[in-house]
């Protein structure tokens, strides 16, 4: 499994705020989206084709503009790496205990200097085939490089332009998100471009049907999954056996998390926090 970077301050961690998870594909511009968010260089960040980030990494800043708590947590390329779903869907949990048992907003990074294709699709099926239909509510497309679309058009960036020449699988991928996505060029050190983030982030939390999806909701999805494939298939010990396991590590791992919250919570009630590391799986 990949290992696990933190960054760490001798202060407990806190409850309060966005917990913002960035997925995707290897070198799609997580990292640089994840720095952009974090207004500075706390994650290992470069022009590539392949993957760069090769463990899970979190970074807690707070926003000055209004006092908000950003919890990011920036992913290794897990489809890439991995094709057993019990192995991604161990990491995932791992990667909920980084984000304090919760995911808040998904951000789904979509390269737009290469052409989308059915492989970027498979990334979101993907998400969805181990974590739920219900973490739709939460995933919000994030399209990198603006700034190599900007120098291929010579004109200022029109996103509605693009998607009508798009092909139908995006324009369909985006309605499946309600429409929620952003445009970002990791190349300008903006402030006001982190603000605009941070401000659809918030707009979402406030004013839709919200909740942020946890460690309940994944066993609930595994456990209907169970139930499922014991309809269409003969030989239920067979599949028992395949989905009995991850069910019992994430119901370990959602217990040990609870009581990790709450022992925190009693240890550190009125604390902030800057960051943390430590070496995981």
């Amino acid at each position: 499994m990949p290992k696990v970077d933190q960054f760490h301050s001798s202060k407990g961690p806190i409850s309060k705020g966005i917990h913002i998870v960035l997925a995707g594909r290897g070198g799609c511009g997580k990292s640089a989206t994840a720095n952009t968010l974090c207004g500075g260089n706390y994650f290992k960040s470069k022009c590539s084709t392949f993957p760069v980030t090769k463990c899970f990494e979190r970074k807690i800043v707070l926003n000055a503009a209004d006092h908000t708590q950003l919890i990011i947590v920036d992913s290794p390329a897990l489809f890439d790496i991995y094709d057993d779903e019990n192995i991604v869907s161990k990491e995932l949990a791992l990667c909920l205990d980084l984000a304090y048992s919760k995911i808040d907003i998904l951000l789904v990074v979509v390269p737009l200097n290469e052409r989308f294709t059915s492989k970027d699709k498979e990334v979101f099926d993907q998400i969805e085939s181990v974590l739920g239909n219900c973490i739709r509510k939460n995933i919000v497309v994030c399209f990198s490089y603006e700034d190599e679309l900007n120098k291929l058009n010579k004109e200022n960036f029109n996103m509605n332009s693009y998607l009508e020449s798009s092909p139908t699988v995006l324009v369909d991928l985006i309605k499946r998100y309600d429409n929620r996505y952003l445009t970002i060029d990791n190349t300008q050190n903006s402030d006001q471009q982190r603000q605009n983030m941070i401000g659809i982030f918030m707009k979402l939390m406030r004013e839709f049907e919200y909740c942020s999806y946890t460690m309940k909701n994944m066993i609930e999805w595994k456990e209907q999954l169970q139930k499922r494939k014991k309809k269409f298939e003969d030989d239920e010990r067979s599949i028992d056996k395949k989905y009995e396991p991850i069910i019992d590590y994430l119901k370990k791992e959602e217990k040990k998390q609870r009581k990790t919250a709450i022992q925190e919570k009693k240890q550190f009630p009125n604390s902030k926090f800057d960051g943390y590391k430590y070496k995981g799986m």
